[in-house]
């Protein structure tokens, strides 16, 4: 039976909306500790209205989750992240889309902590409910494919890696896609397995593309990645040659705005 609601209770409904619309601009600014303030507070109106295990309650604990994660209180972020998985759960079921994007930032967070284990099966699962309950084309599924992909090679899992970077290229290819950083990605793997030869034709490809491209964080993250590679061949001379370069690129980068990502840090937009 639908809960009957009184006007204070809509009335402070209405007012956790707005906090969640504030709280999403703070976060989107980089204003943290204030987006957490308004998450925080959107969920005790939204509990108190509503109960704790209503879809709304959900969203309000993932967007707090976020914001508690970006203000490093790790451990009360992941209560939010699993927290708002339960809710979906017991609300819909256990492969509604509402999930996906909670079980993604969370996996995020992992990845971004190095505990590339516990986010393997999240980041498993939020790819499969996109891929089922999406187009095959949408950004979401080819963004949690790509960082599958990304966690397959922290974990040494080099084939399966390979696949999904080469279906997420797929989605992108274009005269004008991003095509450095699939060749970087793949410089970075057969490094990881020992094939020199792979690996510095890859750097070379992806060095040309970023240059191309301007993107001058990315060339100088390749061109460091590209002087390790050097130096576990004795060619340390080379391998200076390649970190003054890429230190003399980060110095005109400081301060550009162009993210190098090819994608957002998490899905709070999606």
């Amino acid at each position: 039976m639908e809960k009957q609601l009184s006007g204070e209770h809509l009335n402070s409904l209405s007012q956790a909306d707005l906090l969640i619309d504030q709280g999403k601009t703070h976060f989107e600014h980089g204003r943290f500790e204030e987006a957490k303030g308004c998450f925080a507070t959107a969920l005790e109106k939204r509990n108190a209205a509503l109960g704790e295990d209503e879809p709304d309650c959900a969203e309000a604990r993932h967007y707090l989750g976020l914001s508690l994660a970006e203000t490093n209180a790790f451990e009360a972020a992941e209560r939010e992240f699993v927290r708002s998985v339960e809710i979906y759960e017991k609300a819909f079921y256990e492969g509604h889309y509402k999930l996906a994007p909670v079980l993604m930032d969370h996996a995020a967070f992992l990845m971004k902590a190095g505990q590339w284990e516990k986010a393997e099966p999240l980041c498993v699962r939020a790819q499969d409910i996109f891929s089922k309950t999406l187009n095959g084309d949408h950004r979401l599924i080819i963004e949690s494919t790509y960082r599958l992909g990304i966690i397959y090679r922290k974990l040494a899992k080099y084939a399966d890696a390979m696949k999904l970077f080469v279906k997420v290229k797929k989605a992108f290819e274009s005269p004008y896609g991003p095509t450095e950083e699939f060749k970087y990605l793949e410089a970075l793997i057969n490094q990881d397995q020992g094939k020199a030869k792979e690996a510095e034709t890859a750097y070379l490809e992806a060095i040309k593309g970023f240059e191309q491209r301007r993107n001058l964080s990315r060339l100088a993250d390749c061109l460091r990645s590209y002087a390790e590679l050097l130096k576990s061949q004795k060619l340390s001379e080379r391998a200076d040659e390649i970190i003054a370069k890429a230190e003399a690129i980060e110095e005109r980068a400081e301060g550009l705005s162009f993210s190098g990502a090819l994608f957002t840090s998490t899905l709070l937009k999606a």
